[in-house]
């Protein structure tokens, strides 16, 4: 009996139960406590392996609320509301979230390179030179395509300031707004931001884009020099055909972690930039700045005073 109905619980989160079925097991689920905690449980389990349960809450969300609430005055006469929304909420759990995965895609392909790079070494070192000659190379363009990616990321942030500044503004100030006909003013206003934040997105995908194709030629041009010497040292007799066979395969394995970590760069960069910001606000700019005071000594005399007329005035 308990079997049927717990295989009608998991059909009802399936969505797999006719019409009459599903009135006859709500009518159960109504009634019994224990069926709705199951069934609770049921629908908690599906939504984990569907992947629909929310993010995770950040449990330090509520601190720094605390440490803003006790932050100095003069912090609210820098910083719009949301702006400051922006800092604390959106910009702390969206930059963690890009690091946290562009970070395990970092040291997983790291690790693979190095390992590759040790086997290479092992083959053959004066063949593997040739591909640590491309590093400094690749090293140069990220460097360069990063200051880009971090200029841009530090501008887009003051565009998105300035947008949201403008929504609040214009929530709270409606009535004045509509009073005095000021909405296509706004709305041009609103225009000419977003369109500005749409222009500094782009440039930023364009300049993370352009990290991997420019990576991925300079490792094109540094493995046909390999395959060019070591055919060379193969017709010499100085390498056997497997020993060949086996470098350049073990050299084209390289490839793939050398792009995962020329398209990792462009996301850690991006979030160190967000989490920079925020974590210079939560550290440095939250802390109120409060001064000494000391009450002089006094000396007073204290006694009974009257409330009547003096005896001159009395009637």
């Amino acid at each position: 009996m308990k079997d049927s109905l717990y295989e009608q619980l998991s059909a009802l989160v399936d969505d797999e139960l006719t019409g009459a079925e599903h009135e006859l097991l709500f009518r159960r689920i109504e009634q019994d406590e224990q069926i709705y905690r199951r069934l609770s449980r049921y629908q908690l389990i599906s939504d984990a392996l569907q992947s629909h349960l929310p993010d995770r809450i950040d449990p330090a969300f509520s601190l720094r609320m605390k440490r803003l609430l006790r932050a100095e005055p003069a912090l609210f006469t820098r910083h719009s509301a949301s702006s400051l929304t922006n800092m604390l909420v959106y910009e702390i759990q969206g930059s963690t979230g890009q690091l946290v995965g562009s970070v395990l895609t970092l040291v997983r392909d790291s690790l693979t390179l190095i390992a590759l790079l040790t086997y290479l070494l092992y083959l053959n070192w004066a063949l593997t030179l040739f591909i640590g000659l491309l590093f400094p190379a690749i090293g140069w363009v990220m460097r360069t395509a990063g200051v880009r990616v971090q200029r841009l990321t530090r501008e887009g942030q003051h565009a998105n300031d300035e947008l949201a500044y403008v929504v609040e503004e214009n929530v709270l100030a409606w009535r004045i707004v509509r009073l005095h006909d000021a909405g296509p003013t706004q709305s041009k206003r609103f225009e000419r931001l977003s369109t500005a934040l749409r222009r500094l997105a782009l440039k930023s995908v364009t300049a993370s884009a352009a990290m991997t194709p420019l990576t991925q030629i300079l490792a094109a041009c540094a493995m046909s020099a390999v395959i060019v010497v070591a055919l060379y040292q193969t017709n010499q007799g100085g390498q056997t055909v497997g020993g060949f066979v086996a470098f350049i395969t073990a050299m084209l394995m390289t490839l793939p972690p050398i792009r995962h970590l020329a398209d990792v760069m462009a996301p850690i960069l991006r979030g160190l930039t967000l989490l920079e910001r925020s974590v210079d606000l939560v550290e440095d700019g939250l802390n109120e700045r409060g001064g000494a005071h000391s009450a002089a000594r006094c000396a007073g005399r204290c006694g009974p005073a009257g409330l009547g007329a003096p005896r001159s005035r009395r009637p």
